[in-house]
Parts: structure tokens; C-alpha cells; sequence
């Protein structure tokens, strides 16, 4: 019995859309009419502002929720004091700036022989040098 109300409900259920989409068709203007009225009454109207008040309740609790969630907004950065005494000289904190970097198995030049204008590094991650071809 079952079965055979469901096929009755599948054959009717085309039919019954097809007349609603001629119905609402045929009375376009009527329903839009009533809309517009419907929404210009001052009861609708009140309860339109009492929806959008509860709505913005509810926004500002789940950012609330959420604010409390992420825990406090605050960045906490450590800083060090990394200021040299002005008398030391440029070579000498590069030089143990140098020192400070992990160390490899190639030599490693100087930082005065950096300087000398007599050579120029070309690969500073292989720490290849060439001289320099001298100015025409």
C-alpha cells in the first residue's frame, strides 16, 4: 500500500509543480503587491528591527566567544641589546662577527683581505675568489 501511494506522489508531484509555476505566473503582480505591502506595515517593519537587534546580539556574542578563545592579542618579542661600545673598531666586529658563524673546512679570508682591491668575490656561498681583470 505503501509503494503504490509513493508512485501516486511521484506522478502527481510534476503536475502539482507545473500548476504552482502557472499560478504564481498568472498572479505575479498580485503576490508582488502583497509583499509590498505586507513589508511597509508598521508591525513588520517593528519586527524587522527587533530581528536585526537579536542578529547583532548574536555577531557580537560569537565574536566575543571567539576573542576569548584566541586568548590575549598581545606579541611578546625579547630583545637583546645588541649595542657595541662605540671605540671598538668596524674590522674587529666584523671579524668576530665572522667567527661567531658556523665554521667550515675552507679557509676562510679575512675581512682586511675582503678589502683589498685586488681580488673580488664572485660565489660568496662557495667562497670563490678571482683577481680582478685591471681596468682598460
Amino acid at each position: 500500500m505503501a509503494a503504490a501511494k509513493e508512485r501516486q506522489r511521484q506522478k502527481r508531484r510534476a503536475q502539482v509543480r507545473e500548476a504552482s509555476r502557472r499560478y504564481y505566473a498568472k498572479h505575479r503582480e498580485e503576490q508582488r503587491a502583497y509583499f509590498k505591502q505586507r513589508d511597509q506595515t508598521e508591525h513588520r517593519r517593528a519586527w524587522r528591527a527587533q530581528h536585526r537587534a537579536k542578529q547583532r546580539e548574536k555577531d557580537r556574542k560569537r565574536t566575543l566567544e571567539k576573542v576569548k578563545a584566541l586568548g590575549p592579542l598581545k606579541l611578546t618579542i625579547a630583545l637583546e641589546d645588541c649595542l657595541k661600545p662605540v671605540n671598538t673598531p668596524v674590522e674587529t666586529y666584523l671579524e668576530t662577527f665572522c667567527e661567531s658563524l658556523e665554521a667550515d673546512d675552507r679557509p676562510q679570508p679575512s675581512f682586511c683581505e675582503l678589502l683589498d682591491d685586488s681580488y673580488t668575490l664572485t660565489d660568496l656561498d662557495l667562497g670563490e675568489r678571482r683577481p680582478v681583470d685591471p681596468p682598460v
